[in-house]
């Protein structure tokens, strides 16, 4: 129920290959105030010359992109699928549902989009929200940052040193001498603000610098 008056009026063009599905979705919005269905493609229509000759405000569609850049689009998705959803979004949609979805959804999704708005239907919240966290960076340690400090020579000797290598040993294995070495070491106590070697390593460790002994 909407409570600011009459809802805008919105052309829905319907994209759908299965003629049940596109059938029960013209009586669905037809049956709406404000939302008239001015067109469907078929297998075998021209989607461009469709969109030409109807002018929609948005389509309904089984599939996105296409012929359809620049309009916004509620996809009906076959199914859940990681892929399914990625390829929903990068193709353009602004409303995202499942096929099995009520009616009432499928409302809410076109009056959301056509107010400029993005919908996703509940049945496909928990796997957008899955695929959001998978794409978002790993959190940052306390710690961590402290290593942006040193340059790339600092982190090689660490690493070395964290590996189990000796001063020595460090020094053959970058071709350096001892004292250079020993000098990265004190150079990088001082920026990571600690007192001995092990410390440093230590932190390495525990913030995500280094993952595993070699």
């Amino acid at each position: 129920m909407r409570r600011n008056g009459a809802a805008p009026p919105c052309r829905v063009l319907l994209d759908e290959d299965n003629e049940l599905i596109r059938t029960g979705l013209r009586i669905v919005l037809d049956a709406e105030p404000g939302i008239t269905v001015v067109g469907e493609i078929a297998p075998g229509d021209d989607p461009a010359a469709v969109r030409r000759d109807t002018r929609p405000d948005l389509v309904v569609s089984g599939r996105a992109g296409g012929a359809f850049t620049g309009l916004p689009v509620v996809v009906l998705c076959r199914d859940a699928s990681a892929e399914e959803l990625e390829r929903a979004v990068r193709d353009g949609a602004r409303g995202l549902l499942l096929c099995s979805d009520s009616a009432r959804h499928v409302v809410e999704a076109v009056r959301a989009v056509a107010e400029g708005k993005g919908f996703v239907a509940p049945s496909l919240a928990g796997q957008v929200l899955d695929q959001l966290t998978s794409c978002l960076p790993a959190p940052r340690t306390q710690g961590s940052a402290r290593f942006e400090l040193l340059t790339a020579r600092e982190l090689e000797v660490l690493r070395l040193l964290a590996s189990g290598l000796t001063t020595g040993q460090a020094a053959k294995a970058i071709h350096r001498s001892q004292a250079t070495v020993k000098s990265h070491i004190s150079h990088a106590l001082a920026k990571l603000g600690l007192h001995d070697r092990t410390q440093a390593i230590a932190m390495a460790y525990r913030t995500g610098l280094i993952t595993e002994r070699m």
